[in-house]
């Protein structure tokens, strides 16, 4: 299943590249730090590891593309603490994945050429032809060689939080503890505001589904960041911008 996560990923940053690169060509405005950091080499440094200002900048305009094609306008006053969030956001992102990538090949985790171009063919065959690839491609300023590193990257980093995780499961008794703390409050709600309508509720056959993903994800994403909080800890990290 992680590898449908995966070329969605890569669909979703193609995606939201492209709409950068059209928002770019549309918009003389840019994101608010590109011309203070375009000049330094580096954004950051995880254990002697630099990432490209490059990678930032990219990230960064995405992401503003994303917020702009939700009707946010940047370079406001009133914009200037999510500007700044947005920032730490991506820069701390970029440090995170590239920690997690960093330990996942010390465990040994690797892609071989066959499933990389298993992968590539995958993501290609989203497109309905290779004009219309080539031109996600460039329009999100990347070569099949840069497709090919996320490619492998995601790959190698899903593999290995997955190895983290796989052995988690939820329990009856966890599921039926929720299902009935969240009826209990859906009742109270309906109950405070006197509506005359007969409360009214899923039962637990109905919904289990849902709440086991629900509290699988929940705890897989606690390990994860308990993990990832160690990782930080003991790294040699240096943000440049």
């Amino acid at each position: 299943m992680h590898r449908n996560k995966t070329v969605l990923f890569l669909m979703v940053i193609l995606a939201i590249a492209l709409v950068a690169g059209c928002a770019n060509e549309e918009s003389a405005v840019e994101g608010p730090s590109s011309e203070e950091t375009t000049n330094i080499e580096a954004a950051a440094i995880v254990n002697g590891v630099a990432i490209p200002m490059e990678d930032y900048q990219s990230a960064l305009d995405q992401t503003f593309a994303a917020y702009e094609q939700n009707g946010i306008t940047f370079d406001t006053e009133e914009t200037k603490d999510l500007e700044k969030e947005i920032t730490d956001q991506v820069i701390n992102s970029l440090v995170d994945n590239e920690i997690l990538l960093q330990e996942a090949r010390n465990e040994g985790f690797d892609l071989s050429e066959e499933q990389l171009e298993s992968e590539f063919e995958t993501v290609k065959g989203q497109f309905p032809t290779q004009e219309e690839f080539e031109m996600a491609l460039g329009d999100a300023g990347f070569t099949e060689d840069d497709l090919r590193d996320l490619i492998r990257e995601e790959n190698i980093r899903n593999d290995y939080l997955m190895s983290l995780v796989k052995d988690l499961d939820v329990t009856r008794e966890e599921i039926t503890a929720y299902y009935e703390s969240a009826s209990d409050a859906a009742k109270d709600a309906h109950e405070a505001e006197a509506s005359e309508e007969p409360f009214t509720y899923p039962s637990l056959e109905e919904v289990e589904g849902d709440i086991e993903n629900s509290l699988l994800q929940e705890k897989q994403q606690g390990v994860i960041q308990g993990i990832l909080e160690e990782l930080r800890d003991g790294a040699d990290i240096e943000i440049l911008i």
